[in-house]
């Protein structure tokens, strides 16, 4: 058995029970920062290199977080909201 071989069945071990959509590489487990969840999580990486907080079921966390809302991005509000980079006012 060489490093290779080890390395992936300890990860395997330590995410044994999650689902973890194709593509996607585990980084962390923690939990929810909601006070009215708390539910445990996985952060991962999509494959576009975001970072995305999973359920156990391989469902993002944000589809079951009674509050997402809290943790979602404000959109900025000025001339080029909405707009193609292409067609953004310099």
């Amino acid at each position: 058995m060489n490093e290779r071989t080890v390395g992936v069945s300890a990860l395997a071990a330590r995410y044994e029970g999650w689902t973890i959509p194709a593509g996607y590489l585990p980084e962390t487990i923690g939990r929810c920062r909601a006070e009215a969840c708390r539910a445990v999580i996985l952060w991962a990486h999509t494959p576009a290199g975001r970072h995305i907080p999973l359920d156990r079921d391989g469902t993002p966390h944000f589809a079951t977080c009674p509050e997402a809302e809290r943790f979602r991005r404000k959109r900025a509000d000025g001339p080029n909201r909405g707009r193609r980079r292409s067609d953004r006012v310099a």
